[in-house]
């Protein structure tokens, strides 16, 4: 998990790699050039990285971001496309309700147990705990 004090500058660093895809595919479109927009936005960045006009330093902590996000976006979706074409119709659509359904019927009990266990807790009066300091509370 990010920290407050460097959440915000990998994000803004990952705003311009979007940024500059967006850019770079609207110069593709206007062009009619034969590569996708990613594509022109990766030799204009690694352009800028090679002529010292892009640090490293600068756009690391957002590419690190992206780059780890990667795999939990792209790969097990288009695998299991691939493997399964069935799931563009209506088994998706009903996998997809039974996964959405299921993983609020989850939460939905994990919120009520802790719900009750505080509610038990306060009730007990926290016996046994030690009174915390003023500053901790």
């Amino acid at each position: 998990m990010f920290k407050p004090s460097t959440a915000m500058p990998a994000l803004i660093q990952a705003g311009f790699f979007v940024a500059v895809w967006w850019a770079c595919d609207a110069v593709v479109r206007l062009l009619h050039l034969p590569l996708p927009g990613g594509v022109v936005g990766l030799i204009v960045v690694t352009a800028l990285m090679l002529a010292g006009w892009l640090p490293q330093g600068r756009i690391d902590a957002g590419a690190k971001l992206l780059l780890g996000e990667m795999l939990l976006f792209f790969t097990p979706p288009l695998m299991a496309v691939l493997n399964h074409p069935e799931l563009l119709g209506w088994t998706g659509l009903k996998l997809a309700a039974i996964i959405v359904l299921g993983t609020l019927g989850v939460m939905l009990a994990v919120a009520a147990v802790v719900e009750r266990a505080i509610r038990w807790e306060g009730g007990r009066g926290a016996k046994g705990l030690p009174e915390l300091p003023e500053a901790q509370r």
